[in-house]
């Protein structure tokens, strides 16, 4: 059945996809979509009737693929398959002036989000809710984030609305392969359920990459496999949301999913987590139950950010077989016992056959301790982040090797609340490794060591620690090793023959983005960290009747009353700029009298009349010559 969505033609598909969405519901699925080669475009907002998703936002939304309660449904497209979002649709926070939308300026910190009748949400491409045996295979979906129409931020820590390619909720037995999934304004994918038996979730050779907040969201359910697919580069580009990592793993009550069971049994074999802005993976409830998630085979690299990890691992049971780390790992489940011997799920993080480095053949991802911090070697630049934090992590058979910026330090906990414990018992355990420095570069004022290890349980098995025979110049005299406690063995340790020393290799620099210049918005666009709670309102969330005109030739501000007798005479105020860094204040006497000001260059700027908790916005574009 043809429902009218034409490919290239430059025209909305939207209604042509809902509509198929609505045949196939009233059916309860059992049917197949088939989509040709060619772009199609979904995407639709308004303001006002008719219904639609999101009443009390700021703009209504539907969604252009949804599917509720069917079963036995395939959906595939071609080789060449694209659906798009629509250009120039509205994204986060904007308020109407004067009939004229205006995005808001965030200003303050003080409210962890922003109201709903300010927030403009794109909504999903598709959306799956308690269906069982859906396959959808060979198409792209393109979020199209460089070409929206960007407003504030809705929450303190990002965007944080749906603007996401594909949402699967309470659903079993779907099947994902060969999609690209791609610049949307929130998740590739977000998937949860309530189903603590089994999800029976598959996903393979797909791609989830630049996103704004996640590759992959999990939020609940248990049973996911996943094959080679690539979670790359999402949190970079025009904006982004935290955690802004490749995959997050983290049990989270929603409106899509507001009973999630526990995120469980998840496995990732042959897949890339690179250049994700904070984290390739992310799983941080230690004391809820989000646990065994494992990794065969999967490839980790951090991103340009300083504060960027390969993976950050703090739930319990996360396994990884012969992964390969470039750049920092972050911390573990602290699986320390009070008792002995262990009782119960095996909780430990372990690293088995891997490999943890600081370099590729081409850059390194780790930052120089000197630039970073300002305090030389004094900096931490733990390739491993496990420093009194976690006990009984693992490391069998694993390789790891610094050259010019990382160090090695691991340490683990201690016995002491342990009763009836041998003196390991909550040591890090290590087996069988290889550890290497090639060298620290500059280490100023101070040196300091390459390697710590303590509380460390070798479980009777050698591991070699080498490092160089002297230090990296302008260092002089012999190596250092960091003093520790092992159990059940030694470590040995040597040194090789330099110079020459390993060059020290340049940091790895994220891909360029390149600056959209659509719908009259530039990207990217400059919006500071915290979320806004005023402009152009007062208290009450009604629109300020008042405006403001730079004069720049008298260096003043005249406060026009938009609605008679609206602004008071007599009161205080504060001037920001578009960071909102307050850089006047002072007495409004009256409101003819206008109010002095220094230079003004061009930009944007919020006037706040305190004894009337007013707000306005304007914008100097021109000044004094």
């Amino acid at each position: 059945m043809d429902f009218g969505a034409v490919p290239n033609d430059n025209c909305s598909d939207h209604e042509a996809f809902r509509a198929a969405a609505a045949w196939i519901n009233a059916r309860g699925g059992y049917t197949s979509l088939s989509m040709p080669d060619g772009e199609f475009i979904v995407g639709r907002q308004w303001f006002g009737a008719p219904s639609g998703e999101c009443m009390s936002c700021f703009t209504r939304f539907s969604i252009p693929f949804e599917l509720d309660g069917c079963h036995n449904v395939d959906i595939y497209g071609k080789e060449r398959t694209i659906i798009r979002t629509e250009n120039c649709l509205l994204f986060g926070r904007f308020v109407k002036i004067a009939s004229v939308i205006n995005a808001k300026v965030n200003v303050s910190c003080s409210s962890p989000t922003g109201p709903w009748n300010e927030v403009a949400m794109i909504g999903p491409i598709i959306q799956i809710n308690n269906c069982s045996r859906i396959t959808m295979k060979m198409f792209q979906l393109d979020g199209n984030i460089d070409n929206i129409i960007i407003g504030g931020k809705y929450n303190y820590d990002g965007f944080q609305i749906s603007h996401d390619g594909i949402i699967i909720t309470s659903c079993r037995e779907v099947n994902l392969a060969f999609l690209q999934v791609h610049h949307f304004g929130r998740d590739g994918l977000y998937l949860c359920s309530g189903d603590a038996s089994s999800m029976k979730i598959s996903i393979e050779n797909c791609e989830f990459r630049n996103n704004i907040r996640q590759g992959l969201s999990w939020g609940g359910g248990n049973g996911l496999t996943v094959s080679s697919t690539v979670f790359n580069f999402n949190g970079i580009g025009r904006i982004y949301s935290s955690p802004a990592c490749g995959f997050d793993a983290e049990m989270e009550s929603t409106p899509y999913c507001p009973t999630p069971s526990t995120v469980a049994n998840g496995s990732f074999t042959s897949c890339s987590f690179i250049g994700n802005k904070f984290c390739g993976f992310i799983t941080d409830q230690a004391n809820l139950s989000t646990n065994n998630i494992s990794f065969d085979n999967c490839l980790f690299q951090a991103s340009a950010s300083p504060s960027s990890y390969c993976s950050w691992q703090k739930s319990k049971a996360i396994t990884y077989s012969n992964c390969t780390f470039y750049g920092r790992v972050g911390p573990c489940y602290d699986a320390s016992v009070s008792t002995w011997p262990p009782s119960g799920p095996d909780n430990r993080t372990k690293f088995i056959n891997c490999k943890i480095l600081e370099e590729d053949k081409s850059f390194t991802y780790i930052q120089n301790p000197a630039t970073t911090s300002g305090s030389g070697c004094e900096y931490f630049p733990n390739i491993l982040e496990i420093d009194f934090i976690a006990g009984r992590v693992v490391f069998d058979r694993c390789e790891i090797t610094v050259n010019c910026n990382g160090r090695v330090w691991l340490r683990g906990k201690s016995n002491a609340t342990c009763s009836g414990c041998p003196p390991y018992a909550n040591a890090i355990d290590i087996i069988g490794c290889k550890i290497k420095s090639n060298g620290r570069e500059v280490c100023t004022p101070s040196f300091s060591e390459p390697f710590t290890f303590h509380q460390i349980n070798l479980n009777g098995v050698y591991t070699g620690v080498l490092g160089p025979s002297t230090k990296r110049p302008p260092g002089t005299g012999t190596y250092y090793w960091g003093p520790g406690t092992t159990w059940n063995g030694t470590f040995g340790y040597g040194t090789f023959s330099v110079p020459p020393f390993a060059p020290c290799l340049p940091l790895y620099t994220d891909p360029p983005t390149t600056p959209a210049i659509t719908c009259g918005q530039s990207s990217p666009m400059p919006i500071p960290y915290c979320e806004d709670e005023t402009e152009n309102l007062s208290s009450d969330g009604e629109v300020a009747q008042f405006g403001v005109v730079y004069a720049p030739t008298e260096e003043r501000l005249k406060i026009l009353d938009l609605d008679e007798a609206s602004v008071m005479d007599d009161q205080m105020y504060e001037l920001y700029d578009a960071s909102g860094r307050i850089i006047q204040t002072g007495h409004l006497n009256t409101i003819s009298d206008g109010i002095k000001v220094p230079f003004l260059s061009t930009g944007i700027y919020l006037l706040h009349l305190t004894g009337q908790d007013s707000f306005a916005r304007f914008i100097v574009n021109r000044v004094r010559r």
